[in-house]
């Protein structure tokens, strides 16, 4: 199918939102009703088996009887037929915005608040789907079914659902719906009910928080273990413990027992046991206290390939040395040995004073620094997270990210931390922005 083709005589297509291997989804214009519509088409001839085609069928037949505002809603469906091949075609109301997983991998960076409120709107959605008669289970709540409108709202879509539901297991034949990380031990055993798409929702909370997949942590009884590597509030931790609860009878449920945890930590002040982390004791990282407020971290830059670069530093101060550097060249050569020296000995300078951070990250401290006013900055604007290595590569590693959010961005200040050194940097700056 091609740009401006009509359908239906109804129906024009204009771009393309999403592929996968089964179909296509397109932004097409409604001529009829004179609006922006998605257009979702499933392809025969590409199907390996009837269960894609079961479960579109389906998807048609529930967004017909649902009426929600953040559910998108359904529109038309009809099949088109050549000697070539038969194209199912779901019409449905069109979102402006960026799926979840889209905005935190382009380096969004919400605060609790924030993110409580978006989780919070989904909430309300499994609301209404579960308290159908029967209940509709959405079975694959994840970053990628959420979009967020252009004014902060969250619907729950499906682009590109066609293919990514469907995954077989090793004995052959049957399927799990569902992505992996965010499906609950029962959904794999076919027995699916309201609770495992409360699982998933806090799968995607723990997602919103840390910018990891869930299945990235390691898991203790049986569920994923981010007590360590996650620095969150006592109800944030309350709520995806109860979320991600492997025992189905014991996990929070319904809209009433999120409202209880949320309810009773934020409004009373039980008495908490406040671990003190220390400085680790061989970090090579400098805290010096200049002043009252006034206090400065100088975080040595831990670039990977420090191997490599000894050996391209040494060949180019070696030919330096003997001349072969000349011209033109020299002052790239020279720039070059900068930015090598730097990486094996600069650091990163931080200053926090009652005004502003300043933050120094360019090659031994050249050039002004990034400013950020310090009335700008809320404590959790500081986060600690793991990113994975460059793409491309066969083996990519994670490396831990010190980052302050700003302005719907983050700002890495440090990078390839231990997890002691994250965990004690992340307490040194909140306590800092506590007590100003």
């Amino acid at each position: 199918m091609d740009i401006g083709d009509i359908l239906q005589h109804r129906y024009r297509i204009e771009s393309i939102l999403g592929q996968g291997s089964m179909g296509i989804t397109y932004r097409a214009m409604d001529m009829q009703e004179n609006r922006i519509v998605a257009l979702k088409q499933l392809h025969f001839s590409r199907l390996q088996e009837w269960k894609p085609l079961e479960l579109f069928e389906r998807e048609v037949a529930i967004l017909q009887k649902l009426n929600h505002p953040r559910i998108p809603a359904y529109i038309d469906y009809f099949t088109l037929e050549s000697s070539a091949d038969t194209q199912f075609t779901l019409v449905q109301e069109y979102v402006e915005g960026k799926t979840l997983q889209a905005l935190v991998e382009g380096g969004w960076r919400g605060t609790e608040r924030e993110i409580l409120d978006i989780f919070l709107q989904l909430i309300n959605i499994l609301a209404y789907l579960h308290t159908l008669h029967p209940p509709v289970i959405h079975r694959d709540i994840n970053p990628k079914n959420l979009l967020l409108s252009q004014t902060n709202e969250v619907y729950l879509v499906d682009f590109g659902a066609v293919q990514e539901k469907i995954r077989t297991t090793f004995l052959g034949g049957s399927t799990i719906v569902g992505t992996y990380g965010y499906v609950p031990f029962e959904q794999f055993s076919g027995q699916a009910v309201p609770a495992s798409d409360y699982y998933a929702a806090g799968a995607t909370l723990l997602y919103m928080l840390s910018h990891r997949p869930p299945a990235d942590f390691p898991t203790e009884q049986y569920k994923p273990d981010f007590q360590k590597s996650l620095r969150i509030s006592t109800q944030m931790r309350r709520l995806l413990n109860g979320l991600l609860e492997f025992d189905v009878s014991k996990r929070i449920a319904s809209p009433d027992a999120v409202r209880n945890i949320l309810e009773n930590t934020f409004t009373t002040k039980a008495p908490t046991l406040t671990v003190k982390v220390a400085k680790p004791s061989h970090t090579p990282i400098k805290k010096i206290v200049k002043g009252q407020q006034h206090i400065e971290f100088l975080i040595p830059k831990r670039t990977r390939g420090k191997g490599i670069t000894r050996i391209l530093l040494g060949l180019l101060i070696l030919g330096g040395l003997g001349g072969f550097h000349a011209g033109p060249f020299s002052l790239l050569g020279i720039l070059l040995i900068v930015v090598g020296l730097d990486n094996l000995f600069g650091q990163s300078r931080i200053e926090l004073s009652p005004q502003n951070i300043e933050i120094y990250t360019k090659p031994f401290g050249i050039g002004p620094p990034k400013t950020i006013p310090l009335s700008s900055l809320r404590k959790t604007a500081i986060t600690g997270y793991f990113k994975k290595g460059l793409p491309g590569r066969k083996k990519k590693r994670q490396r831990s990210v010190l980052g302050i959010n700003h302005e719907g961005q983050t700002l890495e200040i440090a990078t390839n931390l231990t997890q002691a050194e994250l965990e004690w940097l992340l307490q040194e700056f909140e306590e800092y922005l506590s007590g100003v």
